[in-house]
């Protein structure tokens, strides 16, 4: 069975075509947006534990207001996980690890 573009995460490299010596992997967008994905539920659950849950709650319902509801304008910003990010680093060195 051939392997379908949709499911593809890395493509290859090649020197020809890219440059450099030997073949490397590329990322393709579909695992950029799954580490995005990632790194926006990682503020959203840092926010929370810091004490922040509200805030992780209203920027995750912006995000998506329900499970079929995602935000798909592809001009407006990425997750709003920095802002959640800048109050975790806020809150951090109050923080025991």
């Amino acid at each position: 069975m051939a392997a379908t573009a949709t499911a593809t995460l890395f493509y290859p490299g090649r020197p020809a075509e890219l440059g450099g010596t030997s073949d490397f992997p590329v990322e393709s967008l579909r695992l950029k947006l799954i580490r995005d994905g990632l790194e926006d539920y990682e503020y959203l659950r840092l926010a929370s534990e810091v004490g922040e849950a509200a805030l992780a709650r209203r920027l995750a319902e912006e995000l998506a207001p329900n499970p079929y509801g995602w935000r798909r304008n592809p001009r407006a910003p990425p997750g709003r996980s920095p802002q959640a990010g800048r109050r975790h680093r806020g809150q951090a060195g109050r923080r025991r690890f």
